[in-house]
């Protein structure tokens, strides 16, 4: 159990992808027909001004975080790759400031998933940093 502990914190980035995809395809399969009706317009400037269109910006705002969770996952990943060490537990902090919100905001959310993700971070660096700080002294 402690071994899978240890090397859990290293796929970080790829959870939030995971979480990234999910979360695309909810909007997907739920903004269909906001989509489809979008579609139809041509896309270019569907969306204007005003609450008439709120469908239309709540799909959109949707992918596009769900777009971000990706390049943050990919980065992430990318970093942990690189440096062999958790990513800033800053990150896993503000991860877990968000998901809070969201879930107290929504709680019949997604928002549940990204709480364990930013737990991960927040305890890989506990557990990580007596190890840096050894290796400053040496």
């Amino acid at each position: 159990m402690q071994l899978l502990r240890m090397k859990l914190w290293k796929k970080s980035g790829t959870l939030l992808i995971a979480t990234g995809i999910i979360h695309n395809a909810v909007g997907l399969l739920a903004g269909w027909p906001v989509l489809a009706s979008m579609a139809a317009a041509g896309f270019v400037n569907t969306i204007g001004p005003g609450t008439a269109e709120m469908d239309r910006n709540a799909i959109f705002w949707f992918l596009f975080s769900g777009f971000l969770m990706l390049l943050l996952g990919k980065m992430m990943q990318d970093a942990i790759k690189l440096r062999q060490q958790p990513v800033p537990a800053y990150l896993g902090y503000c991860l877990l400031l968000l998901s809070v919100a969201g879930c107290l905001i929504m709680p019949a959310s997604g928002f549940w998933l990204v709480l364990p993700q930013a737990v991960l971070i927040i305890y890989a660096n506990r557990k990580a940093r007596p190890a840096v700080a050894e290796g400053m002294a040496a």
